[in-house]
């Protein structure tokens, strides 16, 4: 049996149990700049965060130095996702960075469990967001074996646009964030986005990039997307 459901790259509005929380648990809202951490490095996690404005980019930092781009979270998203504190560290860090000027509500995993105990409503919410975030890894492990990396470059740049809808269609990835993303190397990318433009798919700006005929973006992403999404 084929289940076709569309990969999110960008994850928003699944948590609709919120309200009234903050003061049940005496909880405060804290802001963040774009390109703040909301992780500190070189310590182990216990905190989540609930999302009201403002979008958040999740990375891996191996302790070798590599790092890889993995999803954005948007407003009404609870993320990371925890029931006990974590104790020991391993041989990566989760990342966590304002992508955009934030809000949010930050607790302890003890405090989500309690919510979760408390509100079953709430508890399905999350296992609905994190059941859509695993089927993403699943189609990204996927995707980099049975499609070639033009492809999954344009399969992240449609996901992007299609999940984002970003004004313009401007896509604020530096070559950076789309490598780390695709999970290819600079001069990779750079001959592939060559491409692209020549074409006349995109152009490219400083820091990020501008989709300039969605159609041919569409045609040159692969099967699966296109199954997926067929363009109107």
């Amino acid at each position: 049996m084929t289940i076709h459901t569309t990969p999110k790259i960008y994850l928003s509005n699944y948590i609709r149990s919120f309200s009234g929380k903050e003061n049940r648990y005496n909880l405060t809202r804290r802001k963040y700049k774009k390109g703040d951490l909301l992780t500190v490095p070189g310590t182990v996690n216990n905190t989540t965060h609930f999302i009201h404005s403002g979008m958040m980019h999740l990375s891996l930092t191996h302790h070798s130095g590599n790092v890889k781009s993995l999803v954005f979270y948007g407003p009404g998203i609870i993320f990371p996702l925890g029931v006990v504190p974590h104790e020991t560290p391993i041989g990566y860090e989760m990342e966590l960075r304002a992508f955009t000027d934030m809000e949010v509500t930050s607790f302890s995993y003890q405090t989500l469990r309690q919510m979760c105990v408390d509100d079953g409503e709430l508890a399905a919410q999350i296992l609905e967001q994190n059941c859509d975030f695993i089927s993403y890894l699943f189609y990204q492990d996927m995707n980099r074996a049975y499609t070639s990396t033009s492809e999954h470059v344009c399969d992240i740049l449609y996901l992007y646009l299609l999940n984002v809808n970003p004004c313009d269609n401007v896509i604020p990835f530096s070559q950076s964030d789309l490598a780390n993303l695709v999970g290819i190397s600079r001069s990779q990318l750079e001959r592939i986005l060559k491409s692209l433009r020549e074409a006349q798919v995109i152009t490219t700006m400083r820091g990020s990039l501008r989709i300039i005929d969605v159609r041919r973006l569409y045609e040159a992403c692969s099967a699966d997307i296109r199954g997926f999404n067929p363009l109107p």
